[in-house]
């Protein structure tokens, strides 16, 4: 090998040791995927240390063993450590009642779980299935937790919300 070849392997090398050592330092502090289950949210966030759910979908679209679960196989993703329901609209926290029975669930978080203006109304089959959830995260012993105004959620290292 010439003294020329040395150098520009040597170079390429170094460049290559460099461009390594910055995507690792680099990792991302969050990644946040928008899963489609067609009418509603789903949002999964995932820090170093915690896989939060934001919204689950409607059960009536199937959302949950329709996209939610074949994701969560696919990516090796085994147990929910934050559920989290935006509101009790059934398009929002429908896919819940599945997910439930099938993946580990750590914690539910919820802003509100009143049925009251803009809500559905309590007897309606919004109101009807929210209570359904919350009855069978109560069997499951799974913590139920509001957050409020003015809170801070700890997501993991350096991630707080």
């Amino acid at each position: 090998m010439s003294n020329r070849q040395v150098k520009v392997f040597l170079f390429l090398f170094t460049l290559f040791a460099l461009l390594c050592a910055v995507s690792i330092s680099a990792a991302p502090l969050l990644r946040v995927t928008y899963i489609d289950v067609a009418q509603g949210d789903s949002i999964l966030i995932r820090s170093a240390e915690k896989t939060i759910l934001l919204d689950a979908g409607d059960d009536r679209a199937n959302a949950a063993n329709g996209a939610i679960i074949p994701y969560f196989k696919r990516e090796g993703i085994k147990k929910i450590d934050i559920a989290i329901i935006s509101h009790p609209h059934r398009d929002h926290f429908g896919g819940f009642i599945d997910l439930i029975e099938a993946i580990p669930i750590g914690e539910f978080q919820f802003s509100s779980d009143t049925l009251g203006s803009g809500d559905p109304e309590e007897g309606s089959s919004d109101g009807v299935l929210y209570m359904r959830l919350h009855d069978a995260i109560v069997a499951k012993n799974i913590p139920y937790n509001k957050v409020k105004t003015g809170s801070t959620l700890n997501w993991g290292q350096g991630v707080k919300v």
